[in-house]
């Protein structure tokens, strides 16, 4: 778990391989849409001011994930292997340059930022908001949520909100949270 004030231990891939990714020809798809959409959402600005590339995209967000690896290794007194780590990294470096995997969104904006170690891990989690499900009359709509914890690779389970024309029942973290009476459609 990435918490603030950890002590880390940075991994670097390294040389020759950490310049060769970095000098490395990238293949595009989608006439170049994917390229766009890169550099618009989640290409992120160098410390000397120029804008990233896939390339150190890749970098850093593979030895943003070693870090977090060979940090949680040591904090944990678990033995690190840095050979076998520098072959894994390079590995996932490989593959991620050629769009074989490619972390979440929110993996490609924040892992290998300082802000993880600083904040913690919570920005790399995820929330998604379910559907609406209509189920008659006097039951307006059920809303589903589910919280995901990336960090912890934990789910921490389903939340219900089920409306109806009088009620309103709020669960949250699996405790009922209150009752309130619903008359014009707002709570």
């Amino acid at each position: 778990m990435i918490t603030p004030g950890d002590r880390i231990t940075r991994f670097v891939i390294r040389e020759p391989h950490r310049s060769k990714l970095l000098e490395a020809q990238v293949h595009w798809g989608h006439g170049g849409l994917s390229e766009i959409t890169f550099y618009r959402t989640y290409s992120r600005r160098k410390p000397d001011g120029t804008q990233e590339t896939w390339q150190d995209c890749v970098v850093r967000v593979v030895e943003g994930m070693f870090t977090i690896l060979r940090t949680h290794a040591e904090k944990n007194r678990i033995p690190w292997r840095e050979e076998r780590g520098q072959r894994h990294a390079l590995e996932a470096a490989q593959r991620m340059l050629a769009f074989k995997w490619t972390p979440p969104g929110r993996g490609l904006w924040m892992m290998g930022t300082d802000y993880l170690w600083e904040r913690g891990g919570a920005a790399l989690g995820h929330f998604v908001f379910g559907g609406l499900a209509f189920e008659g009359q006097h039951h307006a709509f059920a809303v589903h949520a589910v919280d995901f914890d990336l960090s912890l690779e934990v789910l921490f389970g389903a939340r219900a909100v089920q409306l109806d024309l009088h009620r309103l029942t709020v669960v949250h973290h699996g405790l009922a949270v209150g009752h309130q009476h619903v008359h014009d459609g707002s709570v």
